[in-house]
């Protein structure tokens, strides 16, 4: 059998809740704040927390209130715009230069047809329509990862591997920390929508496999190995298996539209795109994986930007 489980055995659920997903909520609930002795409070608390390096800033020069300005109607401070969402128009990530590709919202058929060979009844076919986003032209590189991991240590040009989902998803919330713009994993049919890139086939460049592109080797490759499809997009399919938002529901009942949360236990979450040591058929756009939170030297991920 060539079902998810083929290549991922979930691990038992843990009885308590992740602590980093604990530190994450204590940050939310004072992020904001105008105090230094709530910084002061998180450092003490997670002297090497995610956040310690914001947080020892604002403990010495803690965010002020925005000026009050005298009018007749009450004047709102605003935040800057995200770039705007132009078809075709990359952004870069100035923290760690992570390009994003745009992806254009539109509607698709998610899943794979009945006759397509070696498909699984989890692949029920049905139209999605998803909005515009930004996606990530490579997986996030181990160089990446060092800036918000620095004892990280590993070649530089390779896709970060061994990473669990909440480690991707710590990784994204400490990003989008960083940059002011919401960043995050795909879900999963956003995952899909952008590795069809506008195709109905088994894979972006038709139904049948095809070894000129060389999607399977005997160990990971440097980002930006493999052909990009239509999209601009590298490496969607084949090198390492990519975690996305999304928790694992077999029928399609919509889970695959949702940010799945931090805070929810052992739930399974999908993995998609097939590796560099598996077999054709889990390179297939539609192939779905799923595990809890194991870290394999063959799992990393990309991340999406919303606007």
């Amino acid at each position: 059998s060539l079902e998810g489980d083929f290549y991922f055995k979930p691990g038992a659920a843990s009885a308590t809740a992740d602590p980093a997903a604990i530190e994450l909520v204590y940050w939310d609930s004072i992020k904001d704040s105008q105090g230094a002795d709530d910084y002061k409070a998180y450092l003490k608390k997670y002297p090497n927390g995610l956040f310690a390096d914001i947080a020892k800033r604002r403990a010495l020069n803690p965010p002020k209130p925005a000026a009050v300005v005298a009018s007749i109607a009450p004047v709102q401070a605003t935040k800057p715009k995200p770039e705007p969402a132009v078809a075709g128009k990359p952004w870069t990530d100035p923290t760690t230069g992570m390009e994003f590709v745009w992806i254009p919202k539109g509607c698709f058929q998610m899943g794979s047809p009945n006759y397509e060979k070696d498909r699984s009844s989890h692949e029920r076919r049905h139209e999605v329509c998803v909005d515009g986003y930004w996606m990530g032209k490579y997986e996030v590189t181990n160089a990446q990862y060092k800036k918000f991991r620095s004892y990280h240590n590993a070649d530089d040009k390779l896709p970060v591997v061994s990473m669990s989902w909440q480690d991707a998803m710590h990784f994204a919330q400490w990003l989008s920390e960083k940059s002011g713009m919401k960043i995050r994993l795909p879900t999963e049919a956003e995952w899909e929508y952008a590795a069809r890139a506008g195709t109905s086939t088994a894979y972006f460049w038709g139904d049948n496999w095809d070894g000129r592109h060389n999607y399977l080797s005997d160990s990971k490759k440097p980002v930006g190995s493999h052909q990009p499809n239509a999209f601009g997009l590298h490496d969607m399919l084949g090198n390492v298996w990519e975690w996305t938002a999304s928790s694992y529901d077999a029928s399609y009942n919509g889970a695959e539209r949702q940010v799945a949360s931090l805070l929810e236990v052992g739930g399974l979450r999908v993995v998609r795109g097939g590796s560099w040591h598996h077999v054709p058929t889990s390179v297939r756009s539609a192939y779905r994986n799923w595990n809890t939170s194991v870290t394999l030297d063959y799992t990393g991920f990309r991340l999406a930007r919303t606007p």
